[in-house]
């Protein structure tokens, strides 16, 4: 039988925060992607902006989210097994706040 690892509790408690965090940018990084066609009225109204210029930063975001991908995913892929996102990953599908498991 595998043994856990005992963390020290200020381990478990960086582990939490960085879940936290990392966890918060990337719900607020989608968010801000899917939602900005929902704003192009308000956005383009506000700041005076025109078709030709909202498609223009709508194309810019989308171009550089997929040139960050090609280089981001060979880094992330090895590191992002079941195993390495359980201790957060869990606790979000619950909707509460990532926890230690050990």
């Amino acid at each position: 039988m595998l043994l856990r690892p005992q963390h020290a509790p200020a381990f478990r408690a960086r582990r939490t925060q960085n879940c936290l965090v990392l966890g918060l940018t990337y719900a607020a990084m989608y968010m801000a992607r899917y939602n900005f066609g929902f704003a192009n009225k308000a956005l383009s109204d506000a700041y005076g902006w025109s078709k030709t210029q909202v498609g223009a930063i709508i194309s810019a975001a989308t171009l550089l989210y997929g040139i960050s991908a090609l280089f981001n995913g060979p880094l992330a892929d090895p590191r992002t097994s079941p195993a390495n996102m359980a201790p957060c990953g869990k606790p979000m599908m619950v909707t509460r706040c990532p926890v230690s498991t050990s």
